[in-house]
């Protein structure tokens, strides 16, 4: 009986320890949060005599508890990690429900404010403000067309972050999307395929992307012979279809998705995705 009073004790000893040093730790952290929330010492001087006794039976009531504390978070880290995993594997459509500008969340509503005007004054035309993908990851987008309707661009907000992506389509269907987010290994293996051609172009400013994918478009210009597409303002939804359904077939095709997505575009559209997911050339929609 008393060794397993002793080793009972020798567990929650070692529980108590463990607890104190995720307090240290915390506090710790807590500090280097600068402006973000208060000082955890301006806490402890605020409540006094109560914070101290709070923590204190935390730690001694809680303490023992900390591995089955632990196993709980880590299953439901386990089960978020798979989530995610799984989303990363699945085609997601566009939505395209249009929204006011004013609606947009405060940071998107910031990025566009401050970078649409410089795209303007560049020849690129508004073609509106969309939620482009809901929940779990909603995506919120401004579109815009260049002046000669080659290139769509987009200044988007995911995931609490901003970024910009520029998409042009060549006559042979591969697509070349210029875009702000660092590069992903899974993304630069699109590339080698030489139907999605992903170019990150990280830190720079919209209007320093547009001129790196001009650039770019017209070097595979020269070494294809495709030329860039052009496309009417109201065939904003099917370009964007046909590029997230593009990028959706060649991920499928590197074993990056669990399904494919669908290969038509919806009925009565001008472009067809069909076609060009087959490789061949499409009809010019545009002479601009």
């Amino acid at each position: 009986m008393a060794s397993w009073l002793n080793w009972g004790l020798v567990y929650c000893v070692i529980c108590w320890l463990a607890s104190l040093a995720i307090v240290a730790a915390g506090r710790r952290w807590w500090a280097e949060e600068g402006d973000e929330c208060p000082s955890f010492d301006a806490l402890l001087r605020q409540y006094g005599l109560r914070a101290r006794l709070a923590m204190t039976a935390a730690v001694l009531f809680l303490g023992p508890l900390l591995p089955l504390i632990a196993l709980y978070c880590s299953i439901g880290m386990l089960r978020e990690h798979m989530f995610w995993a799984n989303l990363a594997r699945t085609h997601r459509e566009y939505v395209f429900e249009r929204m006011h500008p004013a609606n947009l969340p405060r940071p998107a509503r910031r990025y566009v404010e401050e970078h649409k005007p410089a795209l303007l004054d560049l020849g690129f035309t508004e073609l509106g403000t969309y939620l482009l993908k809901p929940e779990p990851v909603t995506i919120h987008g401004s579109c815009l067309r260049s002046r000669h309707g080659e290139t769509i661009g987009e200044l988007l907000f995911i995931l609490q972050e901003t970024a910009f992506s520029f998409n042009t389509v060549f006559e042979d269907g591969m697509v070349l999307e210029t875009s702000s987010v660092e590069p992903v290994d899974d993304l630069e293996r699109l590339t080698e395929t030489g139907k999605y051609y992903c170019h990150f172009v990280p830190g720079c400013s919209p209007a320093e992307g547009y001129r790196r994918h001009l650039e770019l478009a017209a070097e595979i210009e020269g070494d294809t012979g495709c030329r860039p597409m052009a496309f009417h303002p109201e065939q904003l939804k099917e370009v964007l279809t046909y590029g997230n359904r593009r990028f959706g077939h060649v991920s499928f095709e590197l074993g990056q998705m669990n399904e494919p997505p669908p290969a038509a575009c919806p009925a009565g559209t001008p472009i067809s995705c069909e076609e060009l997911l087959d490789g061949q050339r499409l009809p010019a929609v545009s002479s601009a």
